[in-house]
């Protein structure tokens, strides 16, 4: 019997016909040599004529990204009967940029990356907006992060103090209020990851007492920091106990994954 190759990757669209719904799956192998170059394999099951085809390229990357192309243009002629997500005349491969020219291909990417920027201004207008009726409404006369110059020492105490108005409204049960005290705490650690200091920062936030800021501190010290979330965890304290617990389990399942480039 021949050596039946899984695919590298899947995914699963919706068709919607009426009131009828099928899913429409999509299939691509690793790329195999062929010759001097390599060919990348891809198929197309629930669209009205099922698609088995090829893509090549001179190296085994290139076979990808051309498998990919003709993904998309095979499935973007059905694109109003297809959803993704559940976003209709979806199937979420997005247009490549193709040029023979390098100077034509980076005159293009620009274009797109200045629509892009324009496109996420426009989709932060609304959140901007509702985080400054929020703040008005939780933070009314606090000083706006954006405006001067803070120093190290202000943040931290700016963070501290978010960290424990964030506590309050959970507490109190205000969710909106935690969510806005938590957006507003990451935006004062971007802020802080910019310091020369950060790497003290840290060191600061672990030791506090606060176990949201060691949590914090975890987070941002990364997979080494599993003595601090596993103590944040053993204290048993909701809600940063759950948050530690599932940081962990996530970091150990990660761990016992075996990785593609470990030998077998």
């Amino acid at each position: 019997m021949a050596n039946v190759r899984e695919p590298i990757a899947t995914r699963t669209l919706a068709w919607h016909d009426g009131d009828d719904m099928r899913e429409v799956v999509v299939r691509v192998w690793a790329p195999v040599p062929e010759g001097d170059n390599y060919v990348c394999d891809f198929a197309i099951d629930g669209l009205p004529e099922p698609v088995r085809s090829s893509a090549g390229g001179v190296d085994s990357l290139q076979a990808l990204i051309v498998a990919f192309a003709g993904l998309r243009a095979m499935l973007e002629p059905h694109s109003p009967s297809l959803s993704w997500l559940d976003d209709r005349g979806e199937h979420g491969i997005p247009q490549q940029i193709v040029s023979a020219l390098s100077v034509d291909r980076r005159r293009l990417e620009h274009l797109v990356a200045a629509e892009n920027q324009a496109i996420n201004a426009r989709l932060r207008e609304p959140h901007e907006k509702k985080m400054a009726e929020l703040r008005e409404l939780y933070d009314p006369g606090a000083r706006e992060l954006t405006s001067g110059k803070w120093s190290t020492g202000e943040l931290v105490a700016e963070l501290m103090t978010t960290s424990s108005r964030m506590r309050e409204a959970r507490e109190r049960q205000d969710p909106q209020a935690e969510r806005f005290f938590g957006r507003k705490r990451w935006s004062i650690v971007e802020l802080l990851r910019a310091e020369p200091d950060f790497e003290d920062v840290l060191i600061e936030l672990g030791d506090s007492g606060d176990r949201s800021l060691r949590l914090l501190s975890a987070l941002l010290t990364g997979p080494s920091a599993l003595t601090k979330l596993i103590a944040i965890r053993d204290e048993g304290v909701e809600p940063e106990a759950s948050e530690a617990a599932r940081i962990l389990e996530g970091i150990e399942q990660r761990d016992r994954r075996p990785k593609a480039w470990d030998p077998t």
